[in-house]
């Protein structure tokens, strides 16, 4: 039944596994006493997906003994989500959840939703979903509950009542706690306390105003990080016999004396090369796959709680990294096989090249790097382009080709979804004519540019761009007519600032609505996504010289010129 003990004050059961912690609802009065950390992921598996089933009214006592139970997994539509339902006399002692992914409806917090136990030295860390009464510690802390010497580094998400520690107080007290944690609600939100109804005291309790992006409490003091980092912050706290303090554990926030910080105890294994996706999900909507990504290189200081990581896609890796070396001369074949070698000859396993039956053989130079090569082979292949997927799979196609996904036209309202816009207009980047030509001008073509932007260049400022020797005057008549074309409307860049749209991706259009109705601005080029104590937003930039299903004018010139003078055409 469990791993020892009678359950009694003087020999308490023993908990070292999460079948002894599941038996705990089935003794709801006994004494317990944890010997071990234990792993809770797999409840994610338990009860269809609804995971673990929180223990009912709890009148017993729980010594932790400084152990820590991870990876507790929720995921309810009834309300009273945590370990506990939190009802009833019991106590919880020096005990640790981390990595806990709770999700509820109403009265949710990693201890419990409605408490009325009292909770002492315990931290918790993870992420809380829910609705009304939602906090790090408990959701509503209610009758005669506790919550001291306690810390919550737990991201909090709710509507109403949504607290770092406690998402609404009743007839409660709060002593010497602190949490660190993002916290995300709509009304009577706090970085401590959403809301309290009445009788609540707060004793010498922080939260830092500048991780939770919370200003304001219904209790305790607001500190910003500095301070927070300062023992001196920490009123009559008891840095002897229950807390420490440094700059060494716990990212230099208070920790208790009996947490077993271990320089050695754990490095984060991202070592360069290995592979991390990156979801984004907020509340109870999908995860939203944003990319695959390849370590380049990371940071990580012990005693931290966080990493740095920098990563780039396959294409970034493994083409732009690497050189073509000795296998730099590729015979006639037709032009999807040529490709398919250039990609499998540099390790690339998860792609697609589209069909293209015209031949082509290319030379390249040695010390030429494989993307600038693969650039110029699509300069012989009208409306081409590479770019990777999301999931990974590297695609060489036409643009419009259904293995890519296809671009969308963002619309977004002048008065609701902007908080910023600023307009560059620049003459540097327009021109009147546009001649495309080999290295010895053997091959050229002209073309004329029609500004449409209110403005005319002088007639002979001319953009030339150089393609590869044994180009076709065919083929840089048709790469002309392009940039021409392109050019008409280059000369107007614009960045926005809006809510954080996750889905917007380079290459959609945008387009804006007013007073006066739709208007297309051009092409996304730039999206940066920031989530975080700073705030959700999107950031993107949108190009006057770009069209939906076309390349971005500043892109289509880089590919043509990328290697041309590292490689030809061979006959």
């Amino acid at each position: 039944m469990f791993s020892g003990g009678l359950g009694t004050i003087a020999d308490p059961y023993l908990i070292s596994n999460l079948t002894d912690l599941n038996n705990i609802r089935n003794y709801l009065s006994a004494h317990y006493k944890l010997t071990a950390d234990i792993d809770a992921s797999e409840t994610e598996t338990w009860n269809n997906g609804a995971g673990w089933i929180p223990i009912g009214t709890f009148n017993g006592t729980i010594e932790g003994m400084g152990y820590k139970i991870s990876g507790l997994y929720i995921n309810r539509t009834s309300d009273q989500s945590g370990l506990f339902i939190g009802s009833g006399s019991g106590t919880v002692h020096q005990l640790g959840l981390v990595n806990v992914d709770i999700t509820g409806a109403n009265y949710v917090g990693v201890f419990g939703g409605l408490v009325a136990i009292d909770i002492s030295e315990c931290f918790c860390t993870g992420a809380i979903n829910g609705s009304l009464y939602v906090g790090g510690v408990a959701g509503y802390l209610f009758t005669s509950g506790t919550v001291a010497n306690c810390q919550s580094f737990c991201t909090v998400m709710g509507t109403q009542h949504v607290g770092g520690v406690v998402g609404r107080g009743y007839q409660s007290q709060i002593t010497n706690s602190y949490s660190v944690g993002l916290v995300i609600g709509s009304t009577d939100t706090g970085g401590m306390i959403g809301s309290v109804a009445s009788g609540v005291t707060v004793i010498n309790s922080y939260w830092d105003t500048e991780v939770s992006g919370q200003s304001t409490s219904a209790g305790g003091e607001g500190k910003t990080t500095s301070e927070m980092h300062n023992q001196a912050t920490f009123i009559d706290w008891d840095f002897d016999g229950i807390w420490k303090i440094d700059n060494y554990y716990n990212n230099r926030y208070p920790y208790f004396v009996w947490q077993n910080f271990i320089i050695n105890e754990y490095i984060p294994n991202y070592p360069p090369a290995s592979k991390i996706k990156l979801n984004f999900k907020a509340g109870d909507s999908d995860p939203l796959l944003m990319g695959s990504f390849y370590v380049d290189r990371t940071n990580f200081a012990v005693g931290r709680a966080n990493v740095s990581v920098d990563a780039r896609n396959s294409i970034g890796k493994y083409l732009k990294d690497q050189t073509f070396d000795e296998r730099n001369v590729y015979s006639k074949v037709v032009t999807q096989s040529l490709l398919t070698q250039i990609l499998t000859g540099a390790g690339i396993t998860n792609y697609y090249v589209g069909p293209e039956t015209a031949e082509l053989g290319m030379e390249f130079s040695p010390n030429q790097d494989i993307l600038s090569g693969i650039n110029d082979v699509l300069t012989t292949v009208r409306d081409w382009m590479i770019r990777e997927e999301p999931d990974g799979k590297v695609v060489i196609a036409e643009r419009t080709d259904e293995a890519f996904t296809q671009p969308g036209t963002y619309t977004f309202y002048r008065n609701r979804d902007v908080f910023s816009r600023s307009v560059t207009k620049d003459d540097n980047n327009t021109y009147g004519r546009v001649c495309v030509h080999t290295s010895d001008f053997a091959v050229k073509a002209y073309r004329p540019v029609s500004s449409n932007l209110g403005w005319l260049p002088p007639a002979q400022k001319t953009l030339y761009q150089q393609c590869p020797d044994g180009t076709t005057s065919i083929q840089a008549a048709a790469l002309a007519t392009e940039i021409a074309e392109q050019l008409s409307n280059s000369g107007e860049v614009e960045e926005f600032v809006g809510p954080i749209r996750p889905q917007v991706m380079p290459g959609d259009a945008a387009q804006i609505v007013d007073e006066d109705g739709p208007n297309l601005l051009g092409t996304i080029t730039t999206v940066t996504h920031r989530f975080g104590k700073d705030g959700f937003y999107t950031q993107f930039t949108v190009d006057s010289g770009g069209k939906i299903n076309k390349p971005l004018l500043s892109d289509y010139l880089k590919q043509i010129s990328a290697g041309t003078v590292k490689s030809k055409i061979l006959s």
